[in-house]
C-alpha cells in the first residue's frame, strides 16, 4: 500500500499545532497531540527514557521513562532508536515500536519517523529544561521539597482565582532543633526533618503543600477544613533516624495559624499574617501554636507603638528605676534589693506586661538593659557620696545578651565608670534551654566571678532546668520562684517537700538562696523551718521608687 504523502502533512501540521499550545511534558496530553500522526506512520507504541548525563545513559542508571502513545498492539522486534544529546549533557533516548501485524517501514516512512522523532525531542527538550529550570527555582535541593518562591506562585494562583478564602496559611519552625543536631548529628538531623516533612505531606491534598523557607523554618498552605489535623500533627511526632537501632527523637514545633479571609488580596499580607503569628508564638515556649486574629492584629499593632517610641523614652529617661527591698527573716532588715523597670508615659505609668515582651523580641531589651545598670550604679554613687548605708543592688539581664562577645566587658565598664565597689552589684539570669546558651551562659558568670560580681539564676524551676546550671556554674544566689512557695498550709504537701529540698541543696553547694514572690506570714514560717533567711515579696514590700527606698536606706544607719 502506497504511502499517503497528503495524510501524514495533514497529521505532521496537526501535531506541531496540538505541541505548540503545550506547556510541560503531560503523556497523556502528549498522546493525544500524536494520535493521528501515529495512525498515518502505522506505530504502536512511543517511548522516551531520559537521562541526566551520559554516564547514567551508559550505564543505565536512574533513566526517567515516559510512554507517550500505546496502541496496545505494538511489535517489539521492529523497535526504531533514536538518541538525542543535549549541551547540558541530558540524553534522550526514543523507541518507535510498529503495529503488530503490518508490514515493515521502507526507507521513506523511516525518515518520516525520524523527522517525527525531531519534532518531539524539540519539545520534549523545551519541557525537559523548563521543568529543570522550575525545579531549580521553586524547589530546594536538600529536602527534596518546595521552597518559599513555589508557596508564593500557589498563593498568588489561588488569590488570582478568589479561592484563597478556602484555605489557611502555617508558618512553623523545630523547637530547639539545634539540639537536636548536636546530639544525632547534621546529617542525621537532615533524615529528621526530610522524614517529618514526608509525613506531613501524606495529610495533604494535591492542591495544598508545604514548603521549606530555610534551615528548621516552614510554611504551608493547605484546606481549612484539614486544620485540626494538620495541629495535631504538628504538636509533635516521634522520628526515626536510625532503622537499624530504631533509634528516635521526639520532634515539636512552634506554629501560626492564619486563616485566610476573602478579602485578602496579596502575598505580602497573608506571610507577614503568619509569621506575626509564629513570632506571638516562640515569646511564650509554653504555647503550641497561635492564630492570627483580631487579638492579634491589636498586640502587633502595641507592640510596634511601644517599638516606635522606646528611642524618645531612652533618651527622655521616662524608664526609671524602682527598687523592691530583699529582707533577711532573721531579724528583718534590709538585706538587699532588685532593680525593677518602670515606664512613665505622659505622667502614667506603662504597665511592665505591655513593653518588656515586646522589647524582649529583639535586641531592644539589651538596650533597656543596660540603660537600668547605669542608673542603678549612679543611685549607688550617690549614695556612696552621701554616706548612706548601702546595700548589694541586683539587675536583670534578658537572655537576648547571650552571644555578645563584649557581654562581660560592657557590665564590667559600666559599674566601673562609676567606681561601683563590685560587691555592691548583682547580676540576675534567667536559665537557658539550649547547649549554645549554656556555653555563653557559662562564660560571663565565670567572668563577673572573677571580679568579684555575684550572680543568680533567676525563676530556677520554671522553664527546662537544668541541674547542670548551678553545678557547672559559680553562682553566688539561687532564687527560688513564687511558684515553688507553697499557698497552702500542709507542711507535707509535695510543694513543701520540694521547696525542702531545694534550699538544702543550695545551701550545700554553698549557694545563697533567696524566695521571691513571699505574700503571707505562713509561708515567712515555711522558709524559716527551711533555712531560707532571704526573701522578696509584697509581705515585705512593693517595689518602691527611689525616694522611698532611701528611707529603708536610712533605717539601717
Amino acid at each position: 500500500m502506497a504511502f499517503n504523502v497528503e495524510a501524514y502533512s495533514l497529521a505532521a501540521d496537526e501535531f506541531v499545532a496540538s505541541m505548540e499550545e503545550m506547556y510541560g511534558s503531560d503523556c497523556n496530553e502528549i498522546g493525544k497531540a500524536m494520535t493521528h500522526l501515529c495512525d498515518v506512520l502505522r506505530i504502536g507504541q512511543v517511548r522516551l527514557t531520559f537521562y541526566d548525563s551520559p554516564a547514567h545513559f551508559s550505564d543505565e542508571i536512574g533513566g526517567e521513562r515516559s510512554v507517550f502513545f500505546d496502541c496496545g498492539e505494538s511489535d517489539s522486534s521492529g523497535c526504531f532508536t533514536v538518541k538525542k544529546t543535549v549541551k547540558s549533557g541530558n540524553v534522550f533516548l526514543y523507541e518507535i515500536f510498529p503495529r503488530k501485524g503490518e508490514v515493515s517501514w521502507d526507507d521513506d516512512e523511516r525518515s518520516r519517523i525520524d523527522i517525527f522523532v525531531k519534532l518531539l525531542f524539540t519539545f520534549n527538550s523545551k519541557a525537559k529544561s523548563a521543568e529543570i529550570s522550575d525545579k531549580l527555582l521553586y524547589f530546594e535541593p536538600e529536602l527534596e521539597i518546595p521552597n518559599l518562591y513555589f508557596f508564593r506562585k500557589v498563593l498568588e494562583t489561588y488569590i488570582e482565582s478568589r479561592i484563597a478564602d478556602k484555605y489557611c496559611a502555617c508558618c512553623f519552625n523545630m523547637r530547639r532543633f539545634s539540639v537536636v543536631n548536636q546530639h544525632v548529628g547534621r546529617h542525621n538531623g537532615t533524615i529528621i526533618l526530610k522524614k517529618f516533612v514526608r509525613r506531613l505531606e501524606q495529610l495533604l491534598n494535591s492542591d495544598e503543600c508545604v514548603c521549606r523557607i530555610g534551615s528548621d523554618n516552614f510554611v504551608m498552605l493547605f484546606r481549612k477544613e484539614n486544620i485540626n489535623s494538620v495541629i495535631e500533627y504538628l504538636k509533635g511526632q516521634p522520628i526515626v533516624y536510625d532503622e537499624q537501632s530504631g533509634e528516635r527523637v521526639m520532634v515539636t514545633t512552634y506554629a501560626g495559624y492564619y486563616m485566610i479571609p476573602d478579602n485578602d488580596k496579596t502575598f505580602s499580607s497573608v506571610i507577614d499574617s503568619v509569621r506575626s503569628a509564629l513570632g506571638i508564638c516562640r515569646a511564650n515556649p509554653t504555647n503550641d501554636y497561635v492564630f492570627y486574629d483580631s487579638e492579634l492584629v491589636k498586640k502587633r499593632s502595641e507592640a510596634k507603638l511601644v517599638e516606635s517610641l522606646f528611642p524618645d523614652a531612652i533618651a527622655n529617661e521616662e524608664f526609671r528605676v524602682f527598687y523592691q527591698p530583699k529582707t533577711f527573716l532573721k531579724n528583718y532588715r534590709l538585706g538587699g534589693a532588685e532593680a525593677l523597670c518602670r515606664w512613665f508615659k505622659d505622667g502614667e505609668i506603662v504597665a511592665p506586661y505591655r513593653f518588656i515582651p515586646v522589647l524582649e523580641q529583639s535586641k531592644l531589651i539589651c538596650t533597656l538593659d543596660f540603660y537600668m545598670l547605669e542608673h542603678v550604679c549612679k543611685d549607688i554613687r550617690r549614695w556612696i557620696d552621701e554616706g548612706k548605708s548601702v546595700v548589694k543592688v541586683s539587675v536583670n539581664l534578658s537572655r537576648r545578651h547571650l552571644g555578645d562577645v563584649d557581654l562581660l566587658d560592657h557590665i564590667i565598664s559600666i559599674i566601673d565608670s562609676y567606681s561601683i565597689p563590685h560587691e555592691y552589684i548583682e547580676i540576675e539570669l534567667t536559665e537557658t534551654t539550649t547547649d549554645v546558651d549554656f556555653k555563653d551562659l557559662k562564660k560571663i558568670v565565670e567572668g563577673l566571678s572573677n571580679v568579684g560580681i555575684s550572680t543568680s539564676v533567676d525563676d530556677f524551676g520554671v522553664g527546662y532546668s537544668s541541674l547542670n546550671l548551678i553545678r557547672e556554674l559559680p553562682w553566688k544566689v539561687l532564687k527560688i520562684d513564687k511558684s515553688f512557695i507553697p499557698q497552702e498550709n500542709r507542711r507535707n504537701s509535695p510543694n513543701c517537700v520540694m521547696l525542702k529540698h531545694l534550699i538544702a541543696m543550695a545551701q550545700d553547694m554553698g549557694l545563697e538562696c533567696l524566695a521571691e514572690g513571699v505574700e503571707t506570714l505562713d509561708q515567712v514560717k515555711l522558709l524559716k523551718e527551711n533555712n531560707c533567711y532571704l526573701a522578696q515579696g509584697f509581705y515585705f514590700d512593693k517595689p518602691l521608687p527611689v525616694n522611698e527606698f532611701e528611707l529603708r536606706l536610712a533605717a539601717l544607719a
